[in-house]
């Protein structure tokens, strides 16, 4: 099926399609979950004990979403620093 023709079928036959999908993906998406999972698991005998790596730090991404992710990273952890700093200053008596 085209992508031009997804305005031809029926919406009961889109919405089965959809529920096929969550239960058996297809595709680019689950070629990059299998390279993501095999990627994870062998690394998994290198980490150190108590490392915590999950399979999306292994999925590819668009890059435009990636930079998106670790902006906001940054930030959070701008936010995190900022937070440490406060909780260890000592305020001045007037």
């Amino acid at each position: 099926m085209l992508p031009s023709q997804i305005d031809d079928i029926p919406a009961r036959d889109f919405d089965l399609l959809q529920l096929y999908w969550a239960h058996e993906p297809w595709g680019p998406w689950r070629d990059n979950m299998h390279a993501a999972i095999i990627s994870l698991n062998t690394l998994r005998p290198h980490l150190r004990p108590g490392k915590r790596v999950s399979v999306e730090d292994f999925m590819l991404k668009h890059p435009e979403v990636a930079a998106e992710e670790l902006a906001q990273r940054r930030l959070q952890a701008t936010r995190n620093l900022a937070q440490l700093f406060r909780s260890i200053a000592v305020k001045k008596a007037n």
